[in-house]
């Protein structure tokens, strides 16, 4: 069995690994760093973009179902997009949204993530981040 990313992160005596710990220990349960899964939640929410408004709604049970299946729910704002709202147009930014989710997802000790958009160009941008990390989504 591999070991899980977050794992990789926190492991181990050396400065890096301790300081990792210590700064998410201001939010985390005492057994995170015990082996379980930590699982962001990429989320679009915003209230510029209408279809997305609603998804911190949607999140908080999102939280609860990965908390009671054993892993450490981690909130991962994410950029957020919507036709009715940004110009020129909203297509002129997917690719942006989508480099800087996989980004963020590449950047942090996260073994899976659950993804949360609306809108024609959040979804498309967080299926390609999550596909161009290679992480369970």
């Amino acid at each position: 069995m591999t070991d899980l990313r977050s794992t990789q992160w926190y492991a181990g005596d050396d400065r890096n690994a301790y300081i990792h710990r210590a700064w998410m220990r201001r939010g985390l349960p005492a057994d995170a760093f015990s082996g379980r899964p930590h699982i962001a939640i990429a989320n679009t929410a915003s209230d510029l973009a209408p279809c997305n408004a609603h998804l911190n709604e949607v999140a908080a049970p999102v939280r609860d179902g990965i908390h009671e299946a054993g892993g450490i729910p981690l909130n991962l704002p994410v950029i957020s997009l919507a036709e009715t709202q940004v110009r020129p147009a909203a297509m002129l930014w997917r690719n942006t949204a989508a480099m800087a989710a996989e980004e963020m997802l590449h950047a942090n000790p996260v073994d899976g993530v659950v993804l949360l958009g609306g809108c024609g160009k959040p979804i498309p941008s967080l299926l390609m981040a999550a596909a161009s990390v290679d992480l369970p989504a």
